[in-house]
């Protein structure tokens, strides 16, 4: 996996009854640590703010409430086969599918197809501990742009894990986009 297993050397000065000072050497291994790991299939679930988002975009009546429509009765499912930082993800909608694949923090700008044909771009890159990936998209297109984030969480309630996807519009209005892990 791409954590490597990393040993962390901290030298602390550390005052005991006799005021000694001790080396303390910790190893921490890659069950420790939590990086983010996608592979599997994920089943959309629903969406948090989808309105307040829609507003932000100054998106008009009729096309929030199609948009909630949809939202609330869509099936989609979003596949990831991720070695290291090598993703390859397909989403497939009953609209029909894409599949991608890209390599995140190579600096990389990747050009693909969307959906009826728009030219987009995008690049990723991990956070410091490679728990969150960031994702920064341009639909070339339409001219519009966005960034998003993805990350796991776990569901005590489901006993399943979460792929949650978190995007910004115009407005700094959040849109979360929930997943769940299917078996």
């Amino acid at each position: 996996f791409f954590c490597e297993s990393l040993t962390v050397k901290t030298m602390a000065m550390m005052q005991v009854e006799e005021k000694k000072e001790e080396s303390v050497e910790t190893t921490v291994t890659n069950s420790e640590i939590k990086c983010l790991d996608m592979n599997g299939s994920w089943e959309y679930s629903h969406v948090d703010n989808l309105e307040n988002f829609l507003n932000g975009m100054k998106v008009g009546w009729a096309k929030k409430k199609l948009a909630a429509s949809i939202a609330a009765v869509i099936s989609c499912t979003y596949t990831v086969k991720q070695n290291g930082d090598n993703i390859t993800q397909t989403i497939n909608t009953p609209l029909g599918g894409t599949t991608r694949s890209y390599i995140v923090g190579d600096g990389n700008v990747y050009k693909y197809k969307a959906y009826k044909g728009s030219d987009m771009q995008s690049s990723y890159k991990w956070n410091d501990d490679k728990t969150v990936l960031h994702g920064s998209s341009e639909n070339l297109t339409r001219k519009t742009s966005y960034t998003y984030t993805l990350h796991i969480e776990d569901d005590k309630k489901l006993k399943k894990q979460k792929l949650v996807l978190t995007t910004t519009g115009k407005t700094d209005e959040l849109l979360k986009i929930y997943f769940i892990k299917k078996e």
